[in-house]
């Protein structure tokens, strides 16, 4: 999963992180030319297990990923 903030700003920071501190992203995916808000609010920790979950069922059941997911704060 990369990370990229050029196409938009990063969230202030009280939109961001929430009472205890934690630090909430947005997670896209990009397929060509079409990018897709999948998830919002989840920490950088979630949003790589989110990643490796979908990609391990996606091997599972015998497909192929065909788009990358990019992770914004």
């Amino acid at each position: 999963m990369r990370e990229q903030n050029q196409q938009h700003p990063p969230l202030p920071k009280k939109k961001r992180v929430d009472v205890q501190g934690n630090d909430k992203r947005r997670v896209f995916v990009k397929s060509g030319n079409a990018t897709m808000m999948l998830a919002k609010g989840l920490t950088k920790n979630a949003c790589d297990i989110l990643e490796t979950k979908i990609l391990d069922t996606i091997d599972a059941l015998g497909g192929e990923c065909t788009c990358f997911f990019l992770k914004w704060k």
